[in-house]
């Protein structure tokens, strides 16, 4: 059953490739049959050759093999309609040795191959990126002076008055020059006589005849040069302090300089004196004038110095009662110290008496004189403890026959307290 399913097939399939051959031989009739492997042999007796190619909704290559009959040129255009494509070129085994740039479908592209006499070119077309299920287009052979024209002609270059242009006759199948004439030169056309340059200052005119197309010169004669047109003075550089000046007359036309005017020296103004150093008591001054244009200097002298002036006398460094005094007198302009005088110590004031520690029961306390002006002590004194004073006494707990009592007495002045036992009361007769 499996053998029997695998012949079927087989069958099926040879069935199909026949078909497919005898399709696309139908479809190559203009340039000759072929399959997916058959190429297409250009008949070297026809000037331009177009093949045609379908493949319905099958994938395959197109080849393509010719012979050059002599030195020269295949111009092989290639046309898509449904798919991109590639077109390469082989080499006699069949192995891709070069290939185009992916060609877009609705584009055609054209390969020029030089070869030399009986040389063999094999080509293949193939499908590329954007291939649809179902591609078709032509390709056309031309060879060097092998090509069909078009009924039109294209001029390339417009002939001048000198110079010929030249037209052609492209080829309907490939596209490239099938054919190229050349189109004589127009020659000038003369224009009547009038001034073709005018004369300037400095350059001499010209008057003639020139063509009216391309402008050039066919005959001429001078005319002479013109005056020049004097302008306004310009200053060109400024006069200084001492430096002269320039004014220049130039052509309005030309800028050729015409004359020149020297500006005298302004000569340098004088502005107020400026003290740079000013002037001590003991070092001279310096002043200086400069010019209030340019700045140079103009003039300098020296300011004598007066010497110091007495100002007013100050206590540098106050007496007191124990050591001397400073008096200074200092000069009112620089602040100097002119003269010194020593001022004596003017010794101390006794102060009244002040307790400074009172005296207690039985600590003594202290009484000093102190200076009225630097309050240091100057006599001391001590004054006697005066001892306790104390109260009467106090009974705390009265004595009984079976217990001790207690009395107290305290300072008046410090507080301490003294206390003392109160003997039991006797008892009577000794028992009760």
């Amino acid at each position: 059953m499996v053998a029997s399913r695998k012949k079927h097939l087989l069958v099926m399939v040879v069935i199909t490739m026949a078909l497919c051959c005898l399709y696309l031989g139908a479809c190559f009739a203009d340039g000759g049959g072929g399959s997916f492997t058959d190429p297409f042999i250009v008949d070297l007796n026809r000037y331009s050759q177009v093949f045609n190619y379908n493949f319905g909704y099958s994938r395959g290559n197109v080849y393509m093999e010719m012979k050059a009959p002599k030195d020269g040129t295949f111009y092989v255009t290639l046309h898509t309609k449904e798919a991109s494509m590639y077109l390469s070129q082989l080499d006699r085994d069949g192995k891709e040795i070069s290939k185009s740039e992916e060609i877009t479908y609705n584009v055609r592209y054209t390969e020029e191959i030089a070869v030399v006499k009986n040389e063999v070119i094999r080509t293949m077309i193939s499908c590329g990126r954007y291939c649809s299920s179902q591609w078709d287009g032509s390709f056309s052979v031309c060879f060097t002076d092998h090509h069909v024209l078009e009924d039109y002609t294209e001029t390339r270059a417009e002939p001048t008055c000198t110079e010929p242009g030249i037209r052609f006759i492209a080829c309907k199948v490939c596209g490239a020059d099938g054919y190229i004439e050349e189109v004589p030169a127009k020659g000038h056309i003369p224009s009547e006589e009038h001034i073709i340059v005018e004369p300037t200052c400095i350059n001499k005119g010209l008057f003639g005849i020139t063509c009216v197309v391309c402008d050039e010169i066919l005959s001429s004669s001078e005319l002479v040069m013109v005056e020049h047109t004097k302008g306004e003075y310009v200053t060109t550089v400024q006069a200084t302090c001492e430096l002269s000046g320039k004014q220049e007359q130039h052509c309005t036309v030309c800028n050729a300089l015409l004359d020149v005017i020297e500006i005298p020296p302004m000569g340098h103004v004088g502005d107020e004196w400026k003290v740079i150093k000013e002037v001590t008591c003991t070092e001279d001054g310096i002043r200086e004038q400069l010019c209030s244009v340019c700045k140079k200097r103009l003039s300098s002298d020296v300011v004598k110095s007066v010497g110091h002036t007495n100002g007013s006398w100050v206590d540098a460094k106050a007496a007191t009662c124990t050591a001397d005094g400073i008096r200074e007198l200092h000069c009112a302009i620089c602040n100097y110290v002119i003269e010194v005088k020593t001022v004596e110590a003017f010794g101390h004031s006794v102060g009244e008496w002040v307790i400074t520690r009172e005296a207690e029961c039985l600590k003594s306390g202290m009484k000093e004189q102190f200076c009225k002006s630097c309050n240091v002590s100057i006599n001391q004194e001590e004054i006697p403890a005066f001892g306790h004073a104390f109260s009467e006494w106090v009974t705390d707990i009265e004595a009984t026959k079976d217990k001790e009592g207690k009395m107290s007495r305290f300072c008046t002045h410090c507080g301490i307290t003294e206390s003392e036992l109160v003997e039991k009361t006797p008892k009577f007769l000794g028992i009760f």
